[in-house]
């Protein structure tokens, strides 16, 4: 009996074949796929301005106290050359940082809307979207402190 034979005359169970082949096909492009990336448990914080930095939890909620001291979020980078930079600085406004850990405590959803506030290392001043959004484009927009066309990578710990 002929391939072409058998199929004409069990055709149930040639669709049974056909489907069960076409999952195992796709449960192999499936697994052969690289999964979702892992989102990061960890983030950079600075006490000092960004002249240091350390890896801590990204539950914190900046600013937070850090062995006496008001640590913020530092946002770190690196050169195609191999020099590590941090960028800007952010901190949830007070209002912000209590609406966060009051639906945190709460176990409700987080507010649609939250002020952050960024300068760069150095800066005096804090700057917020709903205030100066062209300034915080400006300090989030990020490059190289030494060549604004050399190409750069976050750095996650």
């Amino acid at each position: 009996m002929s391939l072409s034979h058998f199929i004409n005359q069990n055709k149930a169970v040639s669709i049974g074949i056909g489907v069960v082949l076409i999952i195992i096909a796709l449960v192999l492009v499936a697994a052969s796929l690289p999964g979702s990336p892992d989102l990061p448990d960890r983030a950079y914080f600075t006490v000092d301005d960004g002249e240091t930095w350390f890896a801590d939890s990204i539950s914190n909620i900046p600013p937070y106290i850090k062995d006496g001291k008001e640590a913020v979020r530092a946002y770190v980078y690196k050169t195609k050359r191999g020099k590590v930079f941090v960028a800007h600085l952010e901190r949830y406004t007070p209002e912000s940082k209590a609406a966060v850990e009051s639906a945190l405590a709460e176990g409700s959803p987080m507010p649609e809307s939250l002020t952050v506030e960024v300068k760069r290392p150095g800066d005096k001043k804090w700057v917020r979207m709903d205030k100066d959004p062209d300034a915080f484009n400006e300090i989030t927009s990020v490059r190289s402190p030494d060549d604004p066309y050399e190409p750069i990578e976050p750095v996650v710990p």
